[in-house]
């Protein structure tokens, strides 16, 4: 036998198969139009760049899902369900593990108590402290954090 056993069939190196590790986007309408978003966010004094920060388990992602809830008309939304929707968790292993990993900005318009809106960039960060770069990378963007105790 020679050394070169291997069939033309069969490649030398094989090839690289892609990996699908998001979660498919559902797509829901908001309350207010995008051009009123892009409106509002010509204005760079009106924009507000928030993180959310806590500890693990601490509510930042059901949180962040109760402020979609009230910026978009969720028509597949189960009141009654108990689990929530975890709107951020855009990773196939995040939503298996119910923590985040990454950290995920997202546009929202939200009113003060003067019915004045703000768009407001919030972004929902990872708790757990081996995630500590994307918290840190939330941070330096934003003008603000909440934390979440």
């Amino acid at each position: 036998m020679d050394e070169d056993e291997q069939t033309l069939e069969q490649p030398i190196i094989k090839p690289v198969t892609n990996i699908k590790f998001e979660v498919g986007v559902q797509h829901s309408s908001t309350y207010v139009s995008t051009q009123f978003l892009v409106g509002l966010m010509s204005n760079p004094t009106l924009v507000r760049n928030v993180a959310l920060v806590g500890h693990l388990q601490h509510g930042k992602t059901v949180f962040m899902d109760m402020l979609i809830e009230q910026t978009h008309h969720m028509s597949t939304f189960d009141q009654n369900s108990e689990k929530h929707m975890r709107y951020t968790d855009t990773r196939i292993d995040e939503q298996e593990r119910r923590i985040s990993i990454k950290a995920v900005t997202m546009a929202l318009v939200l009113e003060d108590s003067n019915s004045k809106s703000y768009p407001c960039n919030i972004m929902d960060t990872p708790g757990h402290v081996n995630f500590s770069d994307e918290v840190t990378a939330a941070l330096r963007f934003a003008d603000g954090a909440v934390l979440m105790c």
